[in-house]
């Protein structure tokens, strides 16, 4: 959003569009990300100790 206001305040006429997001920027909260790597995890699937039933096919 801030790119976008940077970018429209320059034009005259996107001058009105560039307030309204300043506006809109100002009433959001905002909130700090840390920068850690989430891009890798690790999963271990459990293998089931009680294997399911296991239903024969009946011939009708």
């Amino acid at each position: 959003m801030e790119d976008n206001i940077n970018k429209f305040r320059a034009s005259a006429t996107r001058a009105s569009f560039a307030q309204s997001l300043i506006k809109k920027l100002d009433k959001i909260e905002r909130i700090e990300v840390d920068n850690e790597d989430v891009s890798k995890f690790n999963i271990r699937f459990v293998q089931s100790q009680v294997p399911g039933k296991v239903i024969d096919s009946m011939i009708f």
